[in-house]
């Protein structure tokens, strides 16, 4: 009985977001027919700012109009042991990764305040270049288990010009903890989480593809310079996981509060380049952390 009557709760809200969703979209692309250029020629594939360009004017409406930004990425990898390892063979890995970024001031009149979701779709061919390796540290850094998983998804209120900001929802501590920003785009996984973090943190901590609740304070004391404060649900595996804590919650839809807080701080200093030098600003970071229990109610919420 419990478990029908969170079946048809879940899927009144879905109706509801899905009709939201259709309702507004539709009240976008009436608006979109009008908008400057939209019944111009489409540019070409390699002139368009996007692959899939602007959906007949659409696209710039979300964004111009309903301050959506919707993006869709796919990273494919392939990998091959040629030499040493435990097996000499391809393999390959790829990531389909949906974002939605939504200015709540242009939605709904709401000064300062921002909404983000991020879904995925990670799948792979059976094995992974880690396993045949054998390394500690996976050469992939989107590797994970097949899955399509939520990540992560937060509202964000700022305020002061931007100055100090508050972040709560389903976090996940390497979008802004200890990583570098330009590590994304490197194909290796010591470039992302620390190892040593993940090692020293329950079930790998709040880090990808395992994102959990928490809530974030950013303030930027001058241009270069950034302190962030903040409380993580600190096992994002959920309550009672012996197993594959990416298996425990599979889809990323178990929201746990429960076994301790993970708590963080970290200084960040911006470093421009050289007067006349080429290249791209720096960035130092210098940070702590510390996990206690229970501090969390000891509870999961599940989404069925």
């Amino acid at each position: 009985m419990e478990f029908e009557r969170k079946r048809r709760v879940g899927w009144s809200i879905a109706q509801a977001l899905a009709f939201s969703v259709t309702f507004g979209c539709g009240a976008l692309a009436a608006d979109a027919a009008d908008m400057p250029g939209a019944s111009a020629g489409a540019p070409s594939l390699w002139q368009r700012d996007t692959l899939t360009g602007d959906w007949g004017g659409l696209r710039t409406a979300l964004r111009e109009k309903g301050g959506t930004e919707i993006t869709l990425d796919y990273i494919g990898e392939t990998f091959g042991v040629v030499a040493g390892g435990v097996e000499r063979r391809g393999s390959y890995e790829g990531r389909l990764e949906l974002s939605v970024d939504s200015d709540l001031d242009k939605w709904l009149s709401w000064r300062g305040a921002s909404a983000h979701l991020t879904l995925y779709n990670i799948h792979d061919g059976g094995a992974t270049v880690g396993q045949h390796a054998g390394s500690i540290a996976d050469p992939s850094n989107i590797d994970a288990l097949s899955s399509t998983r939520l990540f992560t998804a937060w509202l964000e209120q700022s305020l002061f010009d931007d100055r100090f900001s508050v972040r709560a929802g389903q976090l996940a501590a390497d979008d802004e903890f200890a990583t570098s920003p330009t590590a994304a785009g490197l194909v290796n996984g010591t470039f992302g989480w620390p190892g040593l973090l993940a090692a020293d943190m329950t079930n790998g901590g709040p880090a990808y593809p395992l994102a959990s609740p928490g809530i974030r304070v950013k303030a930027r004391a001058a241009d270069r310079l950034t302190f962030l404060a903040a409380a993580f649900a600190g096992d994002p595996a959920g309550r009672n996981c012996d197993d594959d804590p990416q298996q425990c919650n599979r889809h990323g839809t178990r929201f746990p509060l429960t076994g301790s807080t993970l708590w963080m701080g970290e200084m960040q200093v911006g470093t421009p380049p050289a007067d006349g030098a080429e290249g791209f600003p720096g960035i130092y970071k210098l940070g702590a952390g510390q996990r206690r229990a229970h501090a969390f109610p000891r509870r999961d919420v599940q989404i069925h």
